[in-house]
């Protein structure tokens, strides 16, 4: 009985073939680096990208991560922006390239996929041209973040699980040496335990990418020498980066966190999980978050035909391997990305990246050539008309952006976001330089002004560098927040009445008493909670500077409600 056909298990013999032209996704690659490149090296970083910066800068200078900076998560992503630091330099230019360069060593993974599953060097190009072609069509909120950066040893574990396990499924009659399986096995489980470092929800599709290979394998001697080698490798890795905590005196309050702080925060994702917000950030990754819509199915009915054939016959089950591995590993991530996490776009974008790399090899694979070419088509239509890479306004920025450096007035034009405005950032800092302000007195109360600590050189003044979003996610602590505040002493506190839930246009009316003054809308529902009670003595378009008289006060979370 002829083998069923899974999605993934075809190749048709055009896509198969060496001969296959390269050139063309080549140059595919080469015009969206030349074109689109500029912009995005160019384009300001988010409000992580600096948080974790300055977390960097502060454990550089000496302070005790978990203890003296609240971070829900494991360090590894503060000892990547360490680095790169220490050998590139302070600017955002130098962010965004090894942002960049770590992506295409992403692209270049999946490519090796594809090649090792029997496709053509073409077909690989062209999954490259379409990753790159999405990064760069999403917003910078979506660039330089740790969900997309542990992707990277992720891939590189997959290719490594598959290529040892299709070992394992054509040497039946020579079983492989026990030694070379758990010495393979050790160089795997440190790439799964580098992604766990960065983030640890790496570990739901690493685990289901191990639980396949076994599943069809069934080689007792195998199995125990690969799992020694992965648990070996991963406690290598993890025992390095325990030994660092311990070392540095973070230890006991990484345990802190993780026992009292983490478990809100998570209970906060789910609160925060809401319909309009989903739409919302379908609507702003479009075209590309559709692709889950044919890529889950996909993945699932390939998976299934593949459990149900393994024992009827070796070679195609062996043929077909990586293609259950990856269907598995993408199911895995979307379930994490989906079920886990916060609804975030930053999130979402290394699984929207695996549904283009299995929907690549579904649609080389199959022998219906209008389908492929009708498929591709329109989606390509409609990722071009989506896609800020062509519009008018960002190519006419093109020569500004390769001439540098980034003006604020630049960077305000670049992002896809209307806020933080950059220009009014930098008259806020330029007043506060005015003050003479130093370490720990100044408070930026919203997150989208972490930069400016950096900008201004002054450390914050309290662990919670994101206030607003502690007070929101936290508010049964909010007594600890209001004391850590009380303690501090600073001066001045910025806050932004949009992200605290101000209408654009009522935050940025002016009143009869003058520009410097708040907006007619000003709430007066909060008049005694910090940081509203503290009076106002600058202001730049939405951004509002207090200066902090006496006690902090009372801390009064969520959005504000206008007059």
């Amino acid at each position: 009985m002829a083998p069923p056909r899974p999605t993934l298990d075809s190749c048709d013999a055009d896509h198969r073939s060496s001969n296959a032209p390269v050139v063309w996704p080549v140059i595919c690659v080469v015009v969206l680096l030349a074109v689109a490149g500029p912009q995005f090296i160019r384009t300001p970083l988010t409000n992580d990208t600096a948080l974790f910066d300055l977390q960097a800068v502060m454990i550089r200078d000496g302070a005790v991560l978990y203890r003296d900076v609240l971070e829900p998560n494991l360090p590894g992503v503060i000892w990547i922006h360490t680095g790169v630091r220490t050998i590139f330099g302070e600017s955002s230019e130098a962010m965004r390239i090894f942002d960049l360069a770590v992506f295409c060593a992403i692209l270049a993974a999946g490519g090796c996929w594809l090649v090792g599953r029997g496709f053509s060097r073409a077909t690989s190009g062209w999954f490259c041209v379409a990753g790159l072609a999405f990064y760069f069509s999403i917003s910078e909120w979506c660039h330089c973040q740790r969900d997309t950066w542990m992707l990277l040893p992720a891939m590189v574990g997959l290719l490594l699980r598959g290529l040892r396990a299709r070992r394992w499924m054509q040497s039946e009659e020579q079983p492989a040496g026990v030694r070379n399986v758990y010495a393979s096995g050790v160089v795997e489980g440190v790439c799964w335990a580098a992604g766990v470092w960065i983030k640890p929800y790496v570990a739901i599709p690493a685990a289901a990418a191990w639980c396949v290979s076994h599943l069809f394998v069934r080689r007792k001697r195998e199995f125990l020498a690969d799992t020694a080698g992965l648990l070996t490798g991963g406690l290598l890795v993890g025992g390095v980066g325990v030994l660092w905590m311990i070392r540095t005196g973070c230890w006991p309050a990484f345990l802190e966190s993780a026992r009292e702080w983490n478990p809100r925060y998570f209970e906060a994702g789910r609160e925060h999980w809401t319909k309009r917000r989903f739409i919302t950030m379908c609507v702003r990754l479009w075209p590309w978050s559709f692709l889950h819509v044919f890529a889950v199915p996909t993945a699932i009915v390939t998976l299934l035909r593949y459990l149900r054939s393994r024992t009827e016959n070796a070679t195609f089950a062996t043929r077909s391997l990586f293609a259950a591995l990856l269907c598995v590993f993408y199911l895995g991530w979307v379930a994490q990305a989906f079920f886990l996490q916060h609804l975030f776009d930053y999130v979402h974008a290394p699984a929207i990246l695996l549904s283009v790399l299995l929907l690549v090899a579904a649609i080389a694979g199959t022998k219906r050539r209008m389908l492929r070419v009708g498929g591709i088509g329109v989606f390509a239509l409609l990722a071009a008309a989506a896609s800020p890479i062509f519009s008018t306004a960002r190519l006419g920025l093109w020569q500004e952006c390769l001439a540098g450096p980034a003006s604020p007035r630049l960077q305000n034009r670049l992002t896809h976001f209307s806020n933080p405005d950059r220009e009014d950032m930098q008259r806020v800092a330029e007043f506060l330089r005015r003050e003479g302000v130093a370490d720990r007195d100044v408070c930026l109360f919203n997150s989208d002004f972490v930069s400016m600590y950096q900008m201004l050189n002054l450390r914050p003044p309290t662990k919670f560098i994101y206030l607003y979003e502690s007070a929101t996610f936290f508010p049964d602590r909010s007594a600890e927040l209001e004391r850590a505040l009380d303690e501090s002493g600073h001066r001045y506190v910025v806050t932004d009445l949009v992200s605290c839930g101000m209408p654009q246009a009522e935050a940025e009316a002016i009143g009869p008493n003058g520009p410097l003054a708040p907006p007619p809308a000003y709430p007066t529902d909060r008049d005694n909670s910090y940081p509203w009670s503290h009076p106002v003595v600058y202001r730049s378009g939405t951004y509002l500077v207090h200066r902090v008289d006496g006690s902090a006060g009372r801390l009064l979370a969520g959005p504000l409600r206008t007059k």
